[in-house]
C-alpha cells in the first residue's frame, strides 16, 4: 500500500469512546480511526472515506495494520440491489468434508471484485443453510477465502444489515469476543422458549 495515495475505507465498528475501525476496500485490511477524526468528520458505521493510511505502530500483533492519518471525502455505503447469480449455486457439502479452494490473489485491483464475489457466496451459503449459524472459519472454508478477509467481508455484510451476528463472550467485562457466529436470519439464535 502506498502512503502518497488515498485509499477508500468503510467504517465497520465504533466503540463507546468513539474510536472507529474500518476496512480498506482494495486490500480488506483493517484501519484504526482516532476519536478526534471520528468527531471532526462526523463518521458513523457505514461511512465511506477517502483517506491516507499510515502504518499502525500501536498494534504489535498486526490485526489492524493501518491507521488513518487524514480524511478527505466522506460518504455513506450505498446498498446495491441483490446480485442475481449467473449459474445455479451447487449445494454445499458439510464444511468438515470440504477442502478450501483459495481464490487466486492476482493483483489489488481484483481484490475488491473478489470481496464482492465472496460476499455473494457467503450470503448464498447462509441462505441455503438458513437453519444454522456458522463460525467465520466455517464460512471461510465454504467460500474459499482466507479467514481474516472473510471476517472483514462478514462485518461489511453485517454493517449493511444483510446478515445476523452473535458475539459470544465469557464474561461481561471481557475485552475481546471469544466466538463470532453468523446466520442469514434470527431463527438459528432463538431457542424454542424465546421463539
Amino acid at each position: 500500500m502506498k502512503f502518497e495515495t488515498t485509499h477508500e475505507i468503510i467504517v465497520t465498528h465504533m466503540t463507546r469512546g468513539k474510536t472507529a475501525f474500518g476496512v480498506c476496500t482494495t486490500t480488506a485490511e483493517n484501519a484504526h480511526i482516532s476519536p478526534a477524526m471520528v468527531q471532526k468528520n462526523n463518521l458513523s458505521v457505514g461511512s465511506v472515506c477517502r483517506c491516507i493510511l499510515v502504518s499502525n505502530i500501536h498494534d504489535p500483533n498486526g490485526r489492524t495494520p493501518w491507521r488513518v492519518a487524514w480524511i478527505g471525502e466522506v460518504g455513506e455505503v450505498e446498498t446495491a440491489p441483490p446480485v442475481q447469480p449467473v449459474q445455479p449455486v451447487q449445494p454445499v457439502a458439510p464444511v468438515q468434508d470440504q477442502k478450501p479452494q483459495p481464490r487466486p490473489n492476482k493483483d489489488p485491483a481484483n481484490r475488491r471484485q473478489e470481496n464482492i464475489m465472496a460476499a455473494h457466496d457467503a450470503l448464498m451459503f447462509l441462505k441455503e443453510n438458513c437453519d444454522c449459524y456458522y463460525r467465520t472459519g466455517e464460512i471461510s472454508e465454504a467460500v474459499g477465502l482466507g479467514s481474516q478477509r472473510m471476517s472483514n467481508v462478514m462485518e461489511h455484510l453485517h454493517a449493511l444489515g444483510q446478515v445476523y451476528k452473535a458475539a459470544v463472550t465469557n464474561s461481561p467485562d471481557q475485552a475481546r469476543v471469544s466466538l463470532t457466529l453468523w446466520a442469514a436470519n434470527l431463527d438459528p439464535f432463538l431457542t424454542e422458549e424465546s421463539a
